[in-house]
């Protein structure tokens, strides 16, 4: 049983198994194991005379093939057997490598072939030798025992010689099946026998004269033609089981992920029984006499061995079909100069064959196979029939009508494209195109129309603490409540990230604000993430067209200006279009415009609010509020602009300009009053939490000739656990310039105390909502769990917005140090804030506000 021929891709897993084998055949041959002698009366081989005989009988072969490798069955040990009786083991090792060598010459090997063979050929020699010098040390030539401890050690070297093709394979490819292994094995190891067997006795013939092996000829004769007749019979019996096969599946229409009606499977099967790297079906369109219908031809290929993805009919003009096919039918070898050459040579492929499908008076369709894989790369006059046969049988079910059912398949796959195409992947609600094509259809028609534009509130939050995965199980309920909410002539609609929308054709301005609430009210209801139950909250815009005729943009844009003003007044609600929102959105528009003179201008400017300590009214702190005070509209709140500035990209600008100027005039205020506290507060943006924020701050330290550790930056939780690494590193390097970290409005959106104990925060501001609610019992509890919690993770704690003295006494009383608000002062010009300040000095307390 000889060994392998293999297309081996994987070149260096098989180089490095190559010398394996090669040490190991080394070290056999440096021991004592191979020092075996002749057998006492066998005839004497030439050195000579055995190279060739070996290297003749590596010549006389037969494969069989596993997918793109191959066995090799030969007749190696016939010569082998005689060998080990008739010389010496190291001659008989050598005498292999050297008639290896000039085989592997002989067939033109590429490298790694040539080396594979001649180290596993060696190895199993060795091996073979070996066994038979530790089995049986003094042999004799006519002696039961010594023949069957030849039989023993030539099935020893054939089992190496297995093992080594078997890791090749392994290493490039799958290893063979076991019902493929188990059939090699079994006609090898039977072949091994005869083989040997046979040897034996043609060197017992030897000895009694050239007459005697002349007699024997017609016995290895026969041992030949019988191992290529089992080849034969073995094809056979594959190709018989093809054509079963592809009956079978063309009946019952395939395995379940064929949705071509069975032809997939067919092709499929055929590509794997004559070994191709494709298989291609073409069916002719009515034109031209076939069963395509009127568009064209029908293409099926199935292509890259081992694929088993899914193969569906494809449409394909006239002119691409006749490109894919040869000038003739048949068996086409560039080698033989059969069939259509230049065909094969525009694809750069050996071998192919083709067969045309017809019935007695038209072309039905054509089959076509190839390049081939495996040993041989060219196919034969049987794997030709075995086509032919095929295109017979596939005719008949091509005129019978069999081709409806792939017909109906792409009817099938058609819609499932179109329902794609107009479809939101993620919600299976309507995607944008198809929200855009139901509005355009809506505002057209006399009934009028409304529109719902849905954005969720801090749904980033959501993704940043919970991950994109229970973010998308978030949009998929969100999903489900819209569709549960409108009609069934409604379209619900994701248009992308967290926007959603809807057309309610023919719905009211009252009708639409009563959709909305049931939108508000279905969305309240917490959804269940990884054991946490997170509240969803949204912002809605409604805008209705009656009897004004509107494109769909001019109706887009009212409920997005609706949308805009709900965001405006701190989100989560429903508000219709009216005209002062359009009045108001060109206000903001010029107001836009006109940032970036305002920034350059030193229109914006700094008001502070201090922040005291609540036992003793001392002044601990400033808070740099920023303002803008615009010529014409007077002195505009942070509500005003700083969205506006957010959106058109102004923010870092308006940012560092708030930071430097509060900087420097805080220095101007410690020059000029002693009594000035010793920390400023600066807000910063979400957008500000970039990696330039901190030489930003460096920048204004310097200019103000202020130190760090006078400076507090205020930024949101939610902004803080928002993409925490990088807020982190952020933080950290500001920290690293000797300024601290607080936490404004905390206790609001997604931000939790156990998250920001990871980050370098020093201080915590409760809102002014959490501040009102101390009236009520439950408000009461909630600030002092948050100040105790806070309290254990050593951080600090200022309440904002204090109004008035019973909030100032809860405060204290639950434990609160320090405080702002207009119950002592609102925020202030930096002149203002010197008079203040002066007054508070000369009463020797701050002054509360009058």
């Amino acid at each position: 049983m000889r060994r392998s021929r293999s297309r081996l891709p994987g070149s260096t897993p098989v180089w490095l198994c190559t010398v394996v084998l090669a040490a190991a055949a080394v070290v056999l041959l440096r021991t004592g194991a191979l020092g075996t002698a002749p057998a006492p009366g066998a005839p004497h081989a030439p050195w000579l005379l055995l190279v060739a005989a070996l290297a003749v009988a590596e010549t006389v072969i037969v494969h069989v093939e596993f997918r793109r490798e191959a066995h090799t069955f030969g007749f190696n040990e016939l010569v082998l057997a005689g060998g080990l009786l008739a010389v010496g083991g190291r001659e008989l090792v050598l005498a292999q490598a050297v008639a290896t060598v000039v085989a592997m010459l002989a067939r033109r090997q590429v490298p790694l072939k040539f080396a594979f063979n001649v180290a596993q050929y060696s190895l199993a020699t060795a091996t073979t030798v070996a066994v038979l010098g530790a089995v049986c040390p003094r042999p004799h030539l006519l002696d039961l025992p010594t023949a069957l401890a030849v039989l023993g050690a030539t099935v020893a070297g054939s089992t190496v010689s297995w093992v080594a093709i078997l890791a090749a394979i392994a290493l490039v490819d799958r290893p063979p099946s076991r019902g493929e292994a188990l059939e090699v094995l079994l006609v090898g190891y039977l072949g091994v026998l005869a083989n040997a067997g046979l040897g034996l006795s043609l060197l017992l013939l030897l000895r009694e004269g050239p007459l005697a092996l002349l007699c024997a000829a017609p016995a290895a004769a026969v041992a030949i033609a019988s191992y290529r007749a089992y080849l034969a019979s073995r094809q056979r019996r594959e190709h018989l089981a093809f054509l079963l096969e592809a009956t079978s599946a063309l009946q019952s229409g395939g395995d379940p992920s064929d949705t071509s009606g069975g032809w997939a499977t067919v092709l499929r099967t055929l590509r794997t029984a004559l070994r191709a790297e494709s298989a291609v079906l073409l069916v002719a369109p009515s034109g031209a006499g076939g069963t395509a219908g009127d568009d064209g031809w029908l293409l099926l290929r199935t292509a890259a061995v081992g694929d088993e993805g899914v193969a569906r009919f494809e449409r394909v003009p006239a002119e691409a079909a006749a490109a894919l096919r040869p000038s003739v039918d048949g068996l086409h070898d560039r080698r033989r100069g059969a069939g259509d050459a230049a065909w094969l040579a525009a694809r750069d492929w050996p071998g192919a064959l083709s067969a045309t499908i017809s019935d007695e008076a038209r072309v039905l369709g054509h089959l076509l196979l190839g390049p081939r894989v495996g040993a041989n790369a060219h196919y034969a006059a049987a794997d030709l029939v075995l086509v032919e046969a095929l295109a017979n049988q596939v005719s008949g079910v091509l005129e019978t009508g069999r081709l409806e059912q792939a017909l109906r398949q792409i009817t099938v796959l058609k819609e499932q494209m179109q329902h794609e195409a107009w479809h939101d992947p993620l919600t299976a609600l309507a995607n944008r195109a198809l929200f855009r094509d139901r509005l355009e259809a809506a505002v057209g028609a006399p009934d009028g129309v409304s529109v719902l534009l849905v954005d969720l509130d801090d749904f980033k939050a959501v993704n940043d603490e919970l991950g994109h995965a229970a973010g998308d199980r978030l949009l998929r309920a969100v999903g489900d409540r819209m569709r549960e909410v409108v009609r069934d002539l409604d379209t619900p609609a994701r248009l992308g990230g967290d926007e959603f929308a809807a057309v309610l054709p023919g719905c009211s301005p009252d009708d639409a604000h009563e959709v909305a609430a049931r939108l508000l009210a279905a969305l309240s209801a917490p959804v269940q993430l990884d054991g946490a139950r997170v509240p969803v909250r949204a912002s809605v815009g409604i805008a209705t067209l009656g009897g004004e005729h509107l494109t769909p943009e001019e109706l887009l844009r009212r409920a997005d200006l609706a949308l805009y003003a709900v965001k405006a007044e701190g989100k989560t609600g429903a508000r219709a279009w009216s005209p002062s929102l359009t009045s108001a959105m060109e206000r903001r528009t010029v107001l836009t415009a006109t940032l970036p003179a305002a920034i350059a201008g030193g229109e914006i400017v700094c008001h502070y609010q201090p922040v005291l300590d609540l036992g003793s009214e001392r002044v601990t702190a400033l808070e740099a509020l920023v303002r803008w005070e615009h010529p014409e509209r007077g002195l505009l709140g942070p509500d005003a602009f700083l969205a506006l500035a957010e959106d058109a990209g102004w923010i870092h600008e308006v940012g560092e300009r708030v930071l430097r100027l509060a900087c420097l005039e805080y220095a101007a205020l410690l020059d000029a009053f002693p009594q000035t506290p010793e920390l400023l507060h600066v807000n910063i943006s979400a957008l500000q939490m970039e990696p330039r924020l901190p030489e930003a701050v460096a920048r204004a330290l310097a200019d103000a000739g202020l130190p760090g550790e006078r400076l507090v930056l205020e930024v949101t939780g939610t902004t803080a656990v928002a993409d925490a690494p990088s807020t982190r590193a952020v933080m950290e390097a500001v920290c690293a310039l000797g300024a601290v970290w607080a936490l404004d409005d905390f206790g609001t959106g997604f931000a939790a105390i156990d998250r920001l104990a990871d980050l370098p925060v020093s201080m915590v501001k409760l809102p002014r909502p959490m501040v009102r609610g101390l009236g009520s019992p439950r408000g009461a509890r909630l600030v002092a769990g948050t100040l105790a919690l806070a309290r254990e993770v050593g951080l600090d704690v200022v309440a904002e917005g204090v109004e008035t003295r019973d909030e100032a006494d809860a405060l204290l009383a639950a434990g609160c140090r320090q405080a702002q608000g207009h119950l002592w002062a609102a925020a202030m010009q930096p002149v203002e804030l010197g008079r203040w300040m002066r007054r508070g000095a000369q009463a020797g307390v701050s002054s509360p506000r009058s």
